[in-house]
């Protein structure tokens, strides 16, 4: 009942910006689209601006009246950018898809562009009521970019999909883009990166620049986008060799399946299960977690895990918060 309409303007939606500019709310607004949520009235810009050393604002809560839809925009959904840009919250909102949150409503661009030193941001909380809907947008679902631009985190949202976590909604280009010097990004866990991507830009997730280190990856749910679940690019977190997983053996009686294998000495291992048991595309994705596994320092592991009984296996390195 108090939803704000705040589309059609040639400029952006709303803008937050300057030192000092902190704790202001926006809560439960149609940003971009018609006064159904169904149609796109774009705003030329983004939907929403946060700028220049803005702090602790919140862009939605969680719970369902405090939600906005930001949709249909004319080129970001969520833009936060700038130096002491830090510590603002995106929180249960429809990023890319209309009020519904099961049918696409692309921003032009990306749903939520992070750069130019912005630190400290979070996109979701880890909380169902925190989670963001982001998918359907004409380029990346997130894209977090630039020097310095460092520790935000990505937390239990849906990126490619609808509300269920089933529907194909996938955004244009990547599910989550993180490069040009970004660093300590923390991906997950609790998302779900699905359905994203085409020939070019096929990944899930995909780090790319030799400055782009120390973006974790755990945790999340990757499936049926157009190529592997996660890319590394031109030295991005490292360049860190992918696990290999060379031995498994499943206990009838136990219900368990021991897998093994080699990785970088010291890491952490994270292991799932793929979509498809019959998939034979080569296309490495996991789509749900079974368990972690400690490397030693000859880069042996093994992990001892239930539901493996059949299907085919994938696994993630992660060392020195650089994950591959």
């Amino acid at each position: 009942g108090g939803r704000n309409i705040i589309s059609g303007i040639n400029a952006d939606g709303v803008r937050i910006s300057g030192s000092n500019t902190n704790r202001n709310e926006i809560l439960g607004n149609c940003i971009g689209t018609d006064v159904n949520g169904t149609a796109a009235l774009a705003n030329t810009y983004a939907g929403i601006y946060i700028s220049s050393a803005a702090q602790y604002n919140k862009v939605g809560n969680s719970t369902a009246g405090g939600r906005n839809v930001i949709s249909g925009n004319g080129n970001y959904g969520i833009y936060i950018n700038g130096t002491s840009t830090s510590r603002n919250d995106i929180l249960g909102n429809y990023i890319g898809v209309d009020i519904t949150g099961t049918a696409a409503l692309g921003n032009v661009l990306d749903g939520v562009y992070i750069c130019d030193s912005a630190q400290y941001n979070r996109i979701g909380d880890g909380t169902a009521g925190g989670r963001n809907i982001i998918s359907g947008n004409n380029y990346n679902g997130i894209t977090i970019t630039g020097t310095d631009t460092s520790r935000n985190d990505i937390l239990a949202n849906y990126i490619g999909t609808g509300t269920g976590g089933t529907e194909n909604l996938g955004n244009k280009r990547y599910g989550v883009k993180i490069a040009n010097f970004a660093q300590y990004t923390n991906i997950g866990p609790g998302n779900i990166v699905a359905y994203n991507g085409n020939a070019l830009y096929p990944n899930g997730i995909y780090v790319n620049g030799s400055a782009t280190l120390y973006n974790s990856i755990s945790q999340n749910s990757l499936f049926t986008n157009y190529g592997p679940g996660i890319a590394l690019a031109d030295g991005g977190n490292a360049a860190l060799t992918a696990p290999v997983i060379s031995f498994a053996d499943y206990n009838l009686t136990s219900g368990n399946t021991v897998l093994a294998g080699t990785t970088e000495p010291l890491s952490s291992v994270e292991v799932f299960l793929a979509e498809d048991p019959a998939d034979s595309s080569g296309y490495e994705e996991g789509k749900t977690y079974c368990g972690a596994a400690a490397a030693d320092a000859g880069g042996n592991w093994s992990a001892t895990l239930s539901g493996l009984a059949s299907g085919k296996a994938t696994a993630t390195a992660t060392l020195s918060q650089n994950t591959s």
